[in-house]
C-alpha cells in the first residue's frame, strides 16, 4: 500500500548498516525541491503508535526534511526483524560509494542471518571471490582495516593477510598494513608459518637420514659445524636434498628463522700444536656467530629480493609510461655493462616476471626456450617488456649480487656496475617504497652491521 505519511511520523531504522552516514544531501534535496520525491520509501509499521519505521529510503527522508517536504510517499510493507535487516543490507550494499570495511560488515551480518556465499553472491551480483575476500575482512578488527585503508592499504594487502593462519601474526602484520613495511613483515610472517609447517617432515626425512638432534647435554662448540645447511620452507625437495647432504653429516640444530644446521662428529684433541681447548671453543664459536649473521643476512636479502620481484611483476602501466625516458637511459647502461651472449637466458626468472603457468613453465623445461620465443613476450607490450628486460639486467637473484663481510662489519654487495642502491633507484621511480629493513641493509644501519663493527671496536679497544 501507497500512501503520503508525515516526515515528523517516520523514524530512522536503529539497525540501518550505514548508520548515520547519509553522504551529502545538498543535491538530492535540490532535485527533490524541484521534481518531489520520485521513488517511494519503504517502511514497516510499529503497531499502536502510529509510527514508521523506515526500511528502505533513509537518505530520501533527510533530503525531503532539507528540502521542506511535510510528507513522502512511502510503500508500507509486513516484515519480520531479520527481514527488514536483510533487505536493507542488500539496498546498502548496492551503493557506489561502498568502503570496503563496510561491505566487508554487510557481507558477514548476511551470512549472521543464515545466508550462504552462494546466495550472497545470487542476490548482490558480487563475485564470489569479492565474497570471500570481503568475510576476511570482516574477521579483523574493523577499526584496525578503517586505520589501514586511511594510511593506503589496498584490497590486495588484505588478501595478502590471508595467507597467514596465526592469529598473533595477522596482528603483529596488520599494524604495518599501508606502509612500506607491510610486504616485508607479510613476507616474513609467511615464511615462518611455512617453517613451522614444515619442520614436522623435515625432521622426520633427517631423521631418515641418519641424522638426529643435537644432543642437549653437549656443547656445540665441540662438533664440527659443516656448510651444508637445511632451508625448511615451501621449496624444500626432499629428494634433491639427499643427495646434496653431506656423508659426515651426523646432527642437525634449528636455528631461530628459516635454516637448520648440520654437524659432524665430536672433534679429537685440542691441545696439539700448543692450541687449547679454550681457543678451539672461542674460534668455533666465532665461526658460529659468523654462520649465523650471514644466514640471516642470507635470508633478509632473499626477502627484498621477493619484494622487489613482486612489484616490478605488478608495477601500473600508466608509472612506466610516465617515466619512459628513465627506462630507455637504463636500458642503454645496461647495453654498456652487459656482451652480448648466445647462451641460454635466465628463463625461471623470465617466466616468473612474465606470470607464466605450469603447462608454460613445463613445456620450456623439456626443451632449450628459444631467444624468440622470449622476444615474442617482449615485443606483446614493448615498454613493459623493456621495463622487464632492464630489470632482469640489474636485479638476478642468483647471478647478481655478490655477498662478502667487508673491513668495517658491512656486507658488500656489487653487480658489475650496478650497486643495490641503483637497483632501488630505478624501482622508486616507478613508485617502489623501500622497508625500513630495506634502507638499514643498503645504508649500513642494519644491527647485523652494527653487531660486527662494535666487535671489531671492542676487539681494538683490549
Amino acid at each position: 500500500m501507497i500512501q503520503e505519511i508525515s516526515v515528523k511520523d517516520l523514524s530512522p531504522h536503529p539497525d540501518n548498516p550505514r548508520g548515520d552516514n547519509l553522504g551529502d544531501l545538498a543535491e538530492l534535496a535540490e532535485s527533490i525541491k524541484a521534481r518531489g520525491v520520485l521513488q517511494n520509501l519503504t517502511v514497516v509499521p510499529l503497531a499502536g503508535t502510529g509510527i514508521y519505521r523506515i526500511v528502505i529510503g533513509h537518505r530520501r527522508l533527510a533530503a525531503a526534511k532539507l528540502a521542506g517536504l511535510e510528507t513522502v510517499p512511502c510503500a508500507i510493507v509486513e516484515m519480520d526483524p531479520k527481514e527488514q535487516l536483510g533487505t536493507m543490507l542488500l539496498e546498502n550494499l548496492a551503493r557506489a560509494d561502498l568502503t570496503i570495511p563496510e561491505q566487508a560488515a554487510g557481507f558477514q551480518m548476511m551470512i549472521d542471518l543464515g545466508a550462504t556465499i552462494p546466495e550472497i553472491v545470487e542476490k548482490t551480483g558480487f563475485s564470489e571471490s569479492t565474497v570471500r575476500h570481503r568475510l576476511k575482512i570482516a574477521e579483523l578488527p574493523r577499526d584496525a582495516v578503517e586505520k589501514g585503508i586511511a594510511k593506503g592499504a589496498t584490497i590486495g594487502d588484505y588478501i595478502k593477510l590471508e595467507k597467514l593462519t596465526d592469529p598473533e601474526n595477522k596482528k603483529f602484520v596488520l599494524d604495518y598494513i599501508g606502509s612500506p613495511n607491510f610486504d616485508y613483515w607479510c613476507n616474513e610472517r609467511i615464511r615462518k608459518e611455512a617453517a613451522e609447517r614444515n619442520a614436522p617432515r623435515i625432521r622426520a626425512f633427517l631423521e631418515n637420514q641418519g641424522i638426529l638432534p643435537f644432543p642437549k647435554n653437549e656443547e656445540a662448540w665441540k662438533y664440527t659445524r659443516l656448510e651444508h645447511h637445511i632451508d625448511i620452507d615451501d621449496d624444500f625437495d626432499a629428494e634433491q636434498e639427499a643427495d646434496e647432504i653431506p656423508t659426515e653429516a651426523v646432527y642437525y640444530t634449528e636455528g631461530s628463522g628459516t635454516r637448520w644446521y648440520l654437524y659432524g662428529n665430536k672433534m679429537e684433541k685440542f691441545s696439539q700444536s700448543g692450541i687449547t681447548a679454550d681457543d678451539v671453543k672461542k674460534a668455533q664459536q666465532e665461526k658460529a656467530d659468523a654462520a649465523d649473521r650471514a644466514a640471516k643476512l642470507d635470508e633478509i636479502c632473499r626477502q627484498m629480493y621477493t619484494l622487489r620481484l613482486e612489484f616490478v611483476r605488478t608495477v601500473p602501466m600508466r608509472a612506466l609510461d610516465r617515466n619512459k625516458n628513465e627506462i630507455f637511459q637504463a636500458a642503454i647502461c645496461c647495453m654498456d655493462i652487459e656482451e652480448y651472449s648466445a647462451g641460454e637466458p635466465n628463463t625461471e626468472i623470465f617466466a616468473d616476471l612474465y606470470k607464466w603457468d605450469e603447462e608454460k613453465r613445463e613445456l620450456h623445461e623439456e626443451e632449450d626456450t628459444p631467444i624468440s620465443t622470449l622476444v615474442e613476450e617482449v615485443q606483446s607490450g614493448w615498454i613493459h617488456g623493456l621495463f622487464l628486460m632492464v630489470y632482469l639486467v640489474i636485479d638476478d637473484q642468483e647471478n647478481v649480487w655478490h655477498k662478502s663481510w667487508g673491513g668495517d662489519g658491512r656486507a658488500l654487495f656489487q653487480k658489475r656496475d650496478y650497486s643495490q642502491t641503483d637497483v632501488y633507484a630505478f624501482l622508486g621511480k616507478f613508485g617502489y617504497e623501500m622497508s625500513d629493513v630495506e634502507r638499514q641493509i643498503v645504508d649500513g644501519t642494519h644491527p647485523l652491521y652494527t653487531l660486527v663493527a662494535k666487535k671489531e671496536e671492542d676487539a681494538e679497544g683490549v
